[in-house]
């Protein structure tokens, strides 16, 4: 429910002292426990907290929240549904160093038993007396103090306890009032000498930022809202442009718009820039911002950008996007920027140093990436935008202009019909299908964690397709006015959607994208083995048993490390690099396998030197008849780092894979733990 009883634990801590001010610098407050509970009920939190596949899990809490409730004597759950006015206020500094902290929660019939259980954990509390408290404990240094008054339990940090209630009715879930102002001014009080001047430099030019910020989350039966205002102005956006919005796909995953007006955070902004980039450049001592401007102009003269940061900035006007698409097998990464004639200018110095020749308008350039990554990365430029991404599709349609089916998607008809026309920063969330997204690179992680239970793997299952099922798609916009700005957004996080959801899906595909590239590795390997194999043997380089049908080849003798009947060390090299060198090549191991003539298997023995195994058993041309009909090579991974499946290739060249279990294949896997003539049990792959 995105808060906890931390608060109630702390009230063990410390007793008070000085007089509070009469409002707080800032508080947090949870709704009454009612309320909460109405709104856990109505919640797709709660629907997929009931799934009948989460049983174990449920189970296991109650048992936690039983062995709670024996050790204090109540629930804690119990508690927090009977809380009313539950509040942590911060009041200010006592002597410009110590904070004034004050905790209040009415608990009705619980408060005594809290209040009995604290002072039970914690014996070294001494009674104190506090002016209308029906009792009251403090810690020996006298800063901090537990007090009831009646059915309300107050903590006090270096002020009085007093059981005032909070001003007006709790309207939201957790609400979180901050004077940004008053903050900073207690702050300043307590700067450092030798930090004063720089601190004061940095309050100066910042302080029309400084209002008073108001927050509140609810949860909401498609996820959780949150709701921001702050009384100061906006720092320069403008509105949204939807039709560049609208150029995106409706395969759209997610996306967020800013709507930048250069002239406007120039004039709101521009003096704080400086300011901090004074102190950047010369070690925290401000130097002057005249100096500081022509020693940034100088530096973006050499990289031949004219003018100077005033002009980069205010020469920024329009709409930047960034958005994930759908993609197979990854999804798509987009960033759209404004064009101008700095931003011109820093991306052609920028492709000037990776070889690259910028593009004429309405087409696109491939940009170099490392080896191994299995996505191209283009830079298009058309007449209003520079577009970076990995979507090939919306790289083809974006210079045409022409919607790409955005508008009409559900998420944007959500976001448009909350949004108002002006807001300047516009995102949305295809939430359910993001949850999927999401939901099939979990199962390959679930599969190769051996040491979780079937069951827990298919509840946490459950409960993401149920979340699916039942998930909203998220919105956000932002709007500002001469009062301040707002913000309102809703998703299955509330506040942490968009990163939250950006980093479930970002983070996963990359590593995806490093695995995907160690398995194709990986698979291309092991079609060189076979390709060695049929070379090796059509050559006849091992022959025990002289019948001029060659025998198939480990892995030592495929790279020529060790010798055979009929080659010396050395004269054999159908396998090069890492994966001759030792069976290890790009984040996986390597074996082959031969019939040992028994109904088993051989390999290579860790010497190089050592003789093959069928050389020194007593059935030779037994072991050199299976052995010229039979081999099977696997490739499995060094960690679940570098892959989540192993592969196999027998003599007809088929290519098998099969989710890796963290440990080596056995000989005889991919035939389901049969013998050599049995038939693979493992599904093909390509």
């Amino acid at each position: 429910m995105r808060f906890s009883l931390s608060a109630l634990v702390l009230s063990v801590a410390l007793a008070a002292a000085d007089p509070a001010p009469v409002a707080p610098i800032g508080s947090v407050r949870l709704a009454d426990g009612a309320k909460l509970s109405k709104d856990w009920s109505a919640s797709i939190f709660a629907k997929a907290w009931a799934d009948p596949a989460l049983q174990p899990i449920r189970d296991e809490f109650s048992k936690g929240m039983g062995k709670a409730e024996t050790e204090l004597g109540f629930n804690p759950i119990d508690v927090l549904m009977a809380s009313k006015g539950m509040q942590l206020s911060f009041v200010g500094l006592q002597n410009a160093a110590k904070p004034q902290l004050m905790f209040r929660a009415d608990l009705g019939q619980y408060a005594e038993k809290v209040m009995a259980a604290i002072k039970a954990k914690k014996p070294n509390l001494v009674v104190k007396q506090v002016p209308g408290a029906t009792e009251a404990v403090a810690d020996h240094a006298g800063e901090g103090t537990l007090a009831r008054f009646g059915t309300v339990l107050t903590f006090s940090l270096n002020t009085d306890s007093v059981a005032t209630p909070p001003a007006g009715e709790a309207t939201a879930d957790v609400a979180i009032n901050l004077d940004v102002k008053r903050l900073v001014d207690a702050m300043s009080a307590i700067v450092p000498a030798s930090d004063k001047a720089q601190f004061d430099s940095v309050v100066a030019t910042m302080k029309s930022q400084f209002g008073v910020v108001t927050y509140s989350s609810d949860l909401l039966p498609e996820g959780i809202r949150d709701r921001m205002t702050n009384s100061a102005p906006g720092f320069g956006g403008k509105a949204v442009d939807r039709a560049v919005l609208a150029r995106l796909p409706g395969t759209t995953l997610m996306t967020i718009a800013i709507g930048l007006d250069g002239k406007a955070i120039w004039k709101n902004a521009g003096t704080a820039m400086l300011s901090q980039i004074d102190l950047a450049m010369h070690n925290g001592t401000p130097s002057g911002g005249e100096a500081t401007t022509q020693e940034i102009q100088g530096m973006m003269g050499a990289l031949g950008i004219e003018g100077g940061l005033q002009q980069v900035i205010e020469g920024i006007d329009g709409t930047a996007v960034i958005a994930l698409t759908q993609g197979a097998p990854i999804p798509g990464a987009t960033i759209a920027l404004p064009r101008s004639r700095q931003i011109d200018q820093m991306i052609a110095f920028a492709l000037k140093q990776v070889g690259v020749d910028a593009p004429a308008d309405g087409q696109s350039a491939m940009l170099p990436l490392p080896p191994g990554v299995p996505v191209a990365l283009s830079l298009l430029r058309d007449k209003s935008h520079w577009v970076l991404s990995t979507d090939a599709m919306l790289l083809s349609s974006w210079p045409i202009g022409a919607p790409g089916g955005f508008a009409d998607s559900a998420m944007a008809k959500t976001l448009y019909a909350k949004a108002p026309a002006n807001a300047w920063v516009l995102g949305a969330s295809d939430t359910p299908t993001v949850l999927r997204t999401i939901q099939g690179f979990l199962g390959m992680a679930l599969a190769a964690n051996r040491g979780m239970p079937a069951q827990q793997k298919q509840a946490i299952n459950a409960a993401l397709t149920r979340l699916a099922g039942n998930a909203g798609t998220g919105y956000l916009f932002a709007t500002q006015d001469a009062k301040g700005s707002q913000v309102e957004l809703r998703g299955l996080l509330g506040g942490a959607f968009a990163p939250a959801m950006l980093a479930a899906v970002a983070v996963p595909t990359l590593m995806q994208n490093r695995i995907s590239a160690y398995e194709t590795a990986a698979r291309s390997n092991l079609k060189t083995i076979y390709v060695s194999e049929v070379q090796f043997q059509a050559g006849g380089y091992q022959d025990v048993d002289n019948d001029n049908v060659g025998e198939y080849g480990l892995l030592s003798e495929l790279s020529g490390r060790r010798a055979t009947n009929k080659s010396k060390a050395g004269d054999v090299s159908f396998i090069a690099g890492k994966l001759a060198n030792g069976g290890t090549s790009n984040g996986y191991r390597f074996v082959i396998y031969l019939s040992d003539g028994k109904g088993g298997a051989v390999s290579a023995p860790a010497d190089d030197s050592a003789p093959r195994p069928s050389m020194i058993d007593g059935n030779t041309v037994k072991n050199a008849d299976e052995q010229e009909k039979y081999f099977v090579a696997y490739a499995w991974p060094i960690s679940s780092d570098t892959g989540r499946r192993m592969f196999a290739i027998a003599q007809d060249g088929e290519l098998h894979e099969m989710f890796w279990s963290g440990t080596a294949p056995q000989w005889n896997d991919l035939f389901g733990g049969g013998t050599w003539t049995d038939a693979a049990a493992w599904p093909m792959t390509h």
